[in-house]
């Protein structure tokens, strides 16, 4: 018998087209990756802002619509679906949390927050082989005045992007397996009404 949620989240079978995959697509187009695979092209750049911010909204869908049996999970759609889905220390999970919302709220490089793990001064670069996230020698207190290059965090913003494509290979893998939950209060239902794009 067809698993309806499997169906739903995997990029195989988009019939309806789901907001899931529209975010995803648009995510990989901005950040030169195959639209369909997620695959990444060569000779151009992974590193858009535009593409990652897109990346960081479809974590917060993830979050906000599905979750594993793993208990005690709490906060944000975007900490829930990083917290759920990856094994990232939570200093990684605060400065994504605090790089989206410093892209999200006036696409800039600073989030300044009255939780420290929170406040961060931004530099980005695209590789294949930088980490994820450098974190500064000094904790950055907010001050514009106490900038220095001690306190930038530098996010890899290549590599945020496999870490989304992973989040949601993990997502297609639990649905398969039938131990993907769906946390909507109207449950699949809800997740179909929606989330789901009909073309009429």
């Amino acid at each position: 018998m067809p698993n309806p949620l499997h169906s739903f989240v995997s990029a195989t079978n988009q019939n309806p087209r789901t907001c899931l995959f529209a975010g995803l697509q648009d995510a990989r187009n901005a950040t030169g990756r195959d639209g369909t695979t997620g695959a990444k092209l060569s000779g151009v750049s992974h590193g858009s802002w535009l593409g990652s911010l897109g990346y960081m909204a479809v974590l917060d869908q993830i979050g906000g619509c599905f979750e594993t049996a793993k208990t005690g999970v709490t906060g944000s759609s975007i900490e829930r679906a990083l917290r759920h889905f990856t094994t990232l220390t939570e200093a990684d999970i605060q400065a994504i949390y605090a790089l989206r919302c410093a892209f999200a709220h006036d696409y800039s490089l600073h989030n300044v927050h009255n939780q420290p793990a929170r406040t961060h001064q931004f530099a980005v670069c695209a590789d294949s082989t930088s980490p994820l996230i450098t974190f500064p020698t000094t904790q950055w207190d907010g001050l514009l005045t106490s900038l220095s290059a001690s306190t930038i965090t530098l996010v890899n913003l290549e590599i945020l992007g496999d870490l989304v494509e992973d989040v949601y290979q993990e997502v297609v893998s639990h649905a398969a397996a039938n131990t993907l939950i769906v946390r909507l209060t109207g449950g699949f239902n809800q997740l179909q009404r929606q989330y789901a794009i009909r073309i009429s």
